[in-house]
This record gives structure tokens, sequence and C-alpha cells, in this order.
């Protein structure tokens, strides 16, 4: 394991015997913030990119790609082990944008995680992520999660990779439609009312994401 941590970016590069790991951290420093705020596009992989992000994410990703090329390569020079890489919130629009990188550069991964990810490139950035990566980049967002909903459609910028839903009951689905968010968002809203702090921020928890994925498929009664 090697960690990699510049200005307001931190990731860790993981070796198993099997795979390699590429993890972003999520938010949680003022720079943070700023780097999320910066919200003007950019020219950038496969698009127009969130300039904040991409930033960040150039702190870090060349010394993170060389491990990552290092620990994957064999005897013979070519990669034996898969590629996957995962962030929650701020990470999830750098492990986004790293995969764009490795899709642009022709270079192979096997998987991606997001967990409350906001939108990190324009529709151009979208329409090509999505044909390359298809079937391989998963978002998940928590009900309100509000950091999802950031930056806005209206600025321009499009979110990508399949959509994974987690209700306001902890069910996941890929088949929602917007009026059953918007309901399940409000049914969340109103279940919060009186208690600490507001639905679209404790849905970003990283903990009720993974107490969701870890409930997937559980049926048993309370």
């Amino acid at each position: 394991m090697e960690g990699f941590d510049s200005k307001s970016s931190q990731g860790i590069v993981i070796k198993h015997e099997e795979f390699v790991v590429a993890t972003f951290r999520g938010t949680d420093e003022i720079g943070d913030w700023l780097d999320n705020l910066n919200a003007v596009s950019q020219p950038g992989p496969l698009g127009g990119v969130h300039t904040g992000f991409y930033r960040a994410l150039m702190d870090i990703w060349p010394q993170m790609k060389t491990a990552i090329r290092s620990l994957r390569r064999t005897t013979n020079g070519l990669p034996d082990r898969p590629l996957w890489l995962t962030g929650h919130s701020l990470g999830g629009a750098l492990a986004t944008l790293a995969v764009a990188t490795l899709i642009d550069a022709d270079e192979t991964f096997y998987g991606a995680y997001t967990f409350g990810c906001p939108r990190v490139g324009d529709r151009n950035f979208a329409r090509n992520f999505n044909v390359e990566a298809k079937g391989k980049v998963f978002r998940f967002q928590n009900n309100a999660d509000i950091v999802s909903r950031v930056p806005a459609r209206i600025m321009g910028y499009s979110h990508v990779g399949s959509f994974v839903y987690i209700s306001e009951d902890g069910r996941l689905s890929t088949d929602i439609g917007w009026w059953y968010r918007f309901m399940d968002t409000v049914k969340g809203i109103n279940a919060d009312i009186g208690e600490m702090g507001l639905e679209s921020i404790k849905d970003h928890s990283i903990d009720d994401y993974i107490k969701a994925i870890e409930n997937y498929g559980d049926t048993s009664p309370d």
C-alpha cells in the first residue's frame, strides 16, 4: 500500500494478490471545498471538465499512476492485475476523472465505484465517457445527497456512469425514474423534520452508503 498527499488531495494505491485498487479520499478540509467551488470548466480528457476537480486530481495522479503501473506489471512488462478505482464525495470526482485519463490514454481498467459523487464534466464529456466506460463505472447516490446534485445541470454539467439509487428506506435500484426519486427525497426530508441535521447533508455520509450496500439483498424483518 502506498499513500499520496498533495494540497487538498489524498489517494492510496493498494496491491492485492489478484488486483490493484486506487482509492481517493473524500472532502475533509476547507481546501477541498475551495476545489469544489471552482466550477469553471476547462478542456480535459474526453471533454470539458470541472477545473477544481481536475486540478485536485493532477496534484496526485501522476505519482499514483506510476505506482499503479509498477504494481500491475509482470516480468514481460504487461499488466497482469485488474485495476479498480473508487472514491466518496470529492474522492468520487477524482476517481471518475482518473478513469477518464485512463480511457484517453488507452490504458485498461476493470471498473470503478463512486459514492456521493458530484458532476465532473460537461455533456460532451459525459457522452464520450459513457460510451467508453459502459458497464464498468457505477455511481451510487443515497436519496437526497446534496453533493451528488452539484455542479448544477444549468451550468452544463452531467453525471456519468451506471446510476445506482439508494432509497430513503435503504433499498438499492438501477431503474428509478425521476418522479420516484423526487417523491422519495420528499419522503426522506419529511421523515427528518425535527431531527438534527438536514437530510441532504446527512445522506452524504459514507456510513449510510456502506450500510445500504452491506444490507443489500437482506429481506429479513427488522
